[in-house]
């Protein structure tokens, strides 16, 4: 009786583990190597509905233009680190 009731529990924690991994994994957003304001724009649309495109603009701009933290390398150096 014990035998079953182990074997139970382990069978239990793995399907848990399992599901849980593949729960976490199908919830990432899916963000393609975007390299251009036009190429940003439909998904930056579809994040934020209701925002003009001279502020999707501005806020490009201020990520990665010149300074920002894209433009730098500095997200890239940040992404290594993971």
């Amino acid at each position: 009786m014990k035998k079953l009731l182990l074997s139970g529990v382990i069978t239990l924690l793995l399907v848990g583990g399992v599901g849980a991994v593949w729960a976490a994994e199908d919830v990432s957003p899916k963000v393609p190597n975007i390299k251009t304001f036009e190429e940003m724009l439909p998904f930056m649309k579809k994040m934020h509905p209701g925002v003009s495109d001279e502020t999707f603009k501005e806020m490009y701009n201020s990520c990665h233009g010149s300074g920002g933290m894209m433009g730098n390398g500095t997200m890239q150096n940040m992404m290594k680190k993971l």
